[in-house]
């Protein structure tokens, strides 16, 4: 094993020429503690980090092969065991979108294979490695669209032995091979009798024993084969095999995916999957870690890799972690634990870490070195009492993410050894991993608010049943530390995610955004949402003026949006207003118009970047009752039929227009007095967004606040006619006289007798619902009232939580607005916890976001042109005022928190528990 003292010969092996891609690729140390005492002993826990360049030199060529199950259950709705007919979406169309999608994505150097299977490897639709260059690329797309699925057999191992054997038997091996495996189901029962498999696969592998048991000579050969390349999993659906997936991936250095919502988005798990392996920045890396030479008591007791080899010899002088590929970008994080023995020196030289690797450059694959690391440590003397040291805190969050992988495999394997069925059995897993989650708890009381959210998630998951699923999809997220889709794309690490791989996921959704768009509209109208904008632009209020008795006329100004050339049309489909009905307290009078054009009463306005705006007078009568008022127009022949302006099916063209007010309203703030171009709220300062969650594109989201001119006292409620029809014109006629108020009526047809109106009040809604029906005087229709109720699905909702922000600088506690912004890196801040964070350092934060696991768990904050570190750590939801319960509630929570007793128990473990300071 090398050592200091060979340090310039063994960087001098790297040569000029990619001296530069040497330097990106680094490796350093952090101890979790800076000094033990001369005379002392430890099991000093090391951070050992491995970085990836931010970007390749040179681009690197992959060769891929895309292994896709095509039994007959690819013909079956995604989500049931039912054939997919009548146009729905099969599991093999969803499949096919996503293999395009990778097609379309890779660049014409890149080569491509496809394995498909079933119970045998599909040599139909089995090619070799390909390149694929533009002017081949449609044929390989027609050729996705051509592959079939059938047989009711399912086989892993020939499809797997079959993609090895491609990539095998490359020419060329210098660029990395990859595996990308589908299935939607677990494989057929094999026996000697079952003929339609191959030989060797006619006794059952086990596929998560293929790792421990060699002593088979067909599962020893699996093993092996497994070992050459990374193999990235992914399930579909309910049916999909998670153990054998999951234990696939992890003996070839691969990830494991699956979907069993939101079916039509695998082709974003496969972006993600493909966004990372067209980054590859550096291949075979080796990690060697050599303790001090000099004291032999020094030695590596342990090494933590997750799901990447390690290997240190019994004596503990060395050791060595493997990494098969690097992506740009990438951070790999392990431990290492380290017996620390006395010294007699005030520093100590404790580890040298370095490394190789092959790169790529100019010149092709290289190999290449990686500059060493010294670990040093201070060994003080020991004055007075010995103090607790701090402990640094990303060291001890690694720490703790091992020993939940470690207690989410000791787990898995006792649900094995036990034979539960986790599909059926929910309440044993559930009590079983409560427990071991409770024990780790109890042993790192103040830093596991971290993962307890994941532990929640995995619990929820499995009482559904599908907890085996998502379990291995974590396992392989954390192990790998990489991107694994759990369930959902939208259900991933965020701090895994490279920007490459968040780029093509973005591409991915966006293409499935047009897919799923519907068809745009035909051509011929300038206005594709007449319909909406007939209630917005046009019912407006006329003047009519009340004096009961008296027959008479008056002008009754309707603001209409005319075209130049002709004033009497709809300006966006040329339909002429030729008519007017009024109801009169609900009787029916037609009346023909008179279109005072170039009279007194036309008032022509334009605002910048908008078209003109004609203002009509139309003369009407009046008893002194406030009508409500109906224009219709003729469609012109040639336009029938394809034009958005046509209402819901009709021949005319209808606006609706409510008569109670003796001045037009304002279509910006609904308030009279003013015409529209002249409005207040024009010339008033507009709203900027405010965006939070800056630090995370996880976290990140943007927030409109609601505007103050916004009439709050509105209600909106439901009409439903009965016995009969009227027009939304017919249904105002009736508000006017049910609800005697100064008010502008919205009316909103829903069809089927179904009116949207919103009231003044709610009390106004209120009396109408209590009184029951109301009979229109001059029909047999019946009137019903009641609340609306919003369908409005709201897809995101902020989750508050407490947040401690650790390294915030002390002159930043007398700065309110400072401390108030610091949460806005991560969402939104709702509160502080001031009384107690100047004493102890910490910023405590109430907190809205969007993914309480996609928080960092450290950033970059600027305060004063001065740079922090902030550690970023999730309070446990016991500890909040009115929090959840947890295994020591006192069931006492108040505005201020828990009892006394508790906010010192929870200080004293490191969980601040302060009161709020809204």
């Amino acid at each position: 094993m090398s050592g200091p003292g060979q340090k310039p010969a063994l960087q001098a092996t790297a040569t000029a020429a990619h001296k530069h891609q040497v330097e990106q690729v680094t490796v350093s140390t952090i101890p979790t503690v800076k000094e033990v005492a001369q005379a002392g002993t430890k099991d000093l826990e090391v951070l050992v980090r491995v970085q990836a360049p931010t970007k390749a030199t040179e681009r690197v060529p992959i060769d891929l092969v895309a292994v896709l199950e095509m039994s007959d259950s690819m013909n079956w709705l995604p989500d049931s065991n039912d054939v997919a007919k009548d146009g729905k979406q099969s599991r093999l169309d969803l499949l096919k979108v996503a293999v395009k999608f990778v097609v379309s994505k890779l660049r014409g150097s890149d080569r491509l294979a496809t394995v498909a299977f079933n119970g045998v490897v599909v040599k139909q639709f089995t090619t070799e490695l390909k390149e694929i260059p533009d002017d081949r690329r449609k044929a390989e797309l027609d050729f996705v669209d051509n592959i079939t699925a059938d047989s009711s057999n399912c086989l892993f191992g020939p499809a797997l032995e079959k993609a090895v054997e491609i990539l095998d038997n490359r020419t060329n091996k210098s660029r990395p091979g990859f595996i990308m495996f589908f299935s939607d189901r677990g494989e057929s029962e094999v026996n000697a009798k079952a003929t339609w498999a191959p030989e060797k696969y006619r006794s059952k592998i086990i596929w998560y024993k293929v790792s421990k048991d060699t002593t088979n000579k067909t599962t020893s050969e699996v093993h092996g084969m497994l070992r050459k390349y990374p193999v990235h999993t992914f399930g579909f659906g309910k049916f999909h095999w998670p153990k054998a997936m999951h234990a696939i991936s992890t003996l070839s250095g691969g990830t494991y995916s699956f979907l069993n919502e939101d079916h039509d988005k695998i082709t974003q798990a496969f972006g993600f999957c493909l966004g990372g392996l067209q980054t590859v920045v550096a291949a075979d890396i080796k990690i060697n870690l050599t303790v001090q030479p000099d004291n032999p008591e020094v030695r590596i007791t342990d090494i933590h890799s997750g799901g990447y080899e390690n290997y240190f010899p019994q004596d503990g002088r060395s050791g060595i972690i493997t990494i098969p590929v690097l992506y740009a970008g990438e951070v790999k994080e392990f431990i290492v634990h380290i017996k620390v023995a006395p010294s007699g020196g005030t520093k100590q030289l404790l580890l040298t870490a370095n490394g190789k690797c092959a790169t790529w450059g100019l010149d092709g694959r290289v190999d290449a070195q990686i500059q060493f690391h010294d670990l040093n440590i201070e060994r003080p003397q020991p004055v007075g009492k010995n103090q607790q040291q701090q402990q640094d805190g990303k060291v001890i969050e690694q720490v703790l993410r091992f020993k939940v992988l470690k207690m989410l495999s000791d787990f898995l394997q006792a649900m094995k050894s036990k034979g539960v069925n986790m599909e059926k059995d929910k309440e044993t897993p559930v009590n079983s991993l409560v427990g071991l989650w409770n024990r780790v708890k109890t042993e790192n009381p103040s830093i596991v608010q971290r993962y307890d959210v994941s532990v929640q998630a995995m619990l929820a998951n499995l009482r559904k049943g599908d907890g085996g699923a998502f379990l291995c999809a974590w396992q392989s997220s954390n192990g790998m530390q990489r991107v694994t889709t759990m369930g959902s794309p939208g259900k991933v690490v965020d701090e895994y995610m490279t920007p490459a791989i968040q780029k093509m996921g973005e591409e991915a959704q966006k293409l499935l955004v047009e897919i799923l768009a519907p068809p745009p509209p035909s051509e011929g109208c300038a206005c594709l949402e007449f319909d909406m904008l007939i209630e917005q632009q046009i019912a407006y209020w006329s003047t009519v003026k009340l004096n009961r008795g008296q027959l008479r006329t008056v002008q009754q100004p309707v603001e209409v949006e005319l075209g130049h050339n002709n004033p009497r049309s709809c300006y966006c489909c040329a339909t002429r207003i030729h008519d007017v009905t009024a109801w009169y307290d609900g009787e029916e009078r037609s009346v023909t118009p008179q279109l005072l054009v170039g009279a007194s009463g036309v008032r022509r306005t334009a605002t910048k970047g908008t078209p003109a705006i004609t203002t009509v007078a139309v003369e009407l009568p009046t008893d002194g009752i406030r009508p409500a008022v109906e224009i219709t127009g003729q469609v012109p022949a040639e336009k029938k039929g394809r034009n958005a302006c046509y209402t819901r099916g009709l021949g005319g063209h209808t606006h609706h227009i409510s008569a109670n007010s003796d001045a037009l309203l304002c279509d910006y703030c609904q308030k009279a007095g003013h015409p529209r171009d002249e409005c207040a709220l024009l010339y008033m300062p507009k709203p900027v967004m405010t965006m939070y969650g800056v630090c995370s594109r996880g976290l990140m989201f943007f927030e409109t606040k609601r505007s103050p001119f916004v009439n709050d006292a509105k209600q909106a409620g439901m009409v439903r006619v009965k016995n009969g029809t009227l027009s939304a014109a017919q249904v105002v006629a009736q508000l006017h006289r049910l609800v005697p108020v100064d008010f502008h009526w919205d009316v909103l047809d829903l069809g089927e007798g179904n009116f949207r109106v919103d009231f003044p009040n709610k009390a106004e809604l209120t009396r109408l619902i209590v009184f029951g029906e109301f009979k229109d005087p001059h029909s047999p229709c019946l009137l019903q009232f009641a609340e609306w109720t919003n369908t409005e699905v709201v897809p995101y909702s902020l989750q508050d939580v407490w947040v401690s922000f650790h390294g915030v600088p002390s002159k930043a506690y007398d700065d309110f607005f400072a401390l108030w912004d610091v949460g806005s890196l991560i969402g939104k801040t709702k509160a502080l916890g001031m009384p107690f964070s100047p004493q102890l350092n910490v910023l405590r934060s109430l907190v809205g976001v969007i993914n309480v696991d996609a928080i960092p768990r450290s950033t970059r904050w600027f305060y004063d042109e001065q740079g922090f570190e902030l550690r970023i750590v999730v309070e446990d939801g016991a500890h909040w005022p009115n929090g959840p319960n947890d295994a020591n509630d006192n069931n006492s929570d108040h505005v201020n928190g828990e009892s006394n007793n508790k906010q010192t128990a929870a200080r004293s473990s490191g969980a601040v528990a302060g009161s709020q300071l809204a």
